[in-house]
């Protein structure tokens, strides 16, 4: 896709590094892109830094779907990165709310290798970064999340991201059947379109399969109805001005 991650470009750019001496340092994946939701191979991404000894960092709202599957307590979880980045407010509907950035604990005398949390003292090396939690300002940040999830629980946040993305799944099919609208958004239930969120929620589904089979978003534009095999180069002025008028009767309307 032209919206995702050039993976080629990615393990090319590693391997020059490694060559001309260079560290690489950490790489960036999303998803669901800012604009339009799709999901970058993350299980490919991972295993070239892994070879490479990167950090992976992953942000985007499509993260919200590992919550979606009834995991068993005692059920071995795979890591996604080394640390991500969640936007709880928008998952939840609640403007404001703080982000959050998980990451994962690194042994001080060997970096490349990950400790178990709970086993040895915590490194130091998140202090270092400034990633602790001693700043009052820092707690008073968060205490606006902290009320929203308690007043939530723990299943409360759960069906507001189920319905956020039965949503989606919902408007691409009203919006799937007109040919005068072209959607820009990944298709919900993967390319096949063979997973619902209901099947998601029910059946064990991999990492990977989660991130690409849900549409965090719906993203479309008006078109000029198109004959079969016809190929649009260009929206016309008409139908950009439509879009535009749907943009701002909805920032008016429903501007969460």
């Amino acid at each position: 896709s032209q919206y995702t991650m050039d993976v080629a470009a990615l393990q090319k750019m590693l391997a020059d590094d490694t060559v001309t001496g260079k560290v690489p340092l950490v790489v960036i994946a999303d998803a669901g892109t800012p604009v339009t939701g799709h999901v970058d191979n993350i299980v490919r991404i991972k295993e070239l830094c892994k070879a490479h000894d990167c950090w992976l960092h992953v942000r985007g709202h499509n993260l919200a779907a590992l919550t979606l599957p009834n995991h068993s307590r005692n059920a071995p979880v795979t890591p996604v990165a080394d640390s991500f980045t969640l936007t709880i407010g928008s998952w939840l509907g609640i403007p404001g709310l703080p982000n959050i950035t998980l990451y994962r604990l690194w042994d001080q005398t060997n970096p490349l290798r990950s400790k178990q949390v709970g086993t040895s003292r915590e490194s130091t090396l998140p202090l270092l970064a400034g990633l602790h939690t001693d700043h009052q300002s820092r707690r008073i940040m968060t205490l606006p999340l902290w009320a929203a999830l308690q007043s939530l629980g723990k299943e409360g946040i759960l069906s507001r991201i189920r319905e956020n993305f039965l949503a989606s799944e919902r408007l691409y099919a009203a919006l799937d059947v007109f040919r005068h609208v072209r959607v820009l958004s990944p298709k919900p239930g993967g390319e096949s379109g063979a997973y619902t969120i209901t099947e998601l929620i029910s059946k064990p589904a991999s990492i990977s399969m989660l991130l690409e089979s849900t549409a965090c978003c719906v993203v479309f534009q008006f078109i000029p109805e198109l004959a079969e095999n016809e190929v649009l180069t260009k929206v016309p002025v008409y139908y950009d001005k439509l879009n535009s008028w749907l943009g701002q009767v909805l920032q008016l309307d429903a501007p969460q």
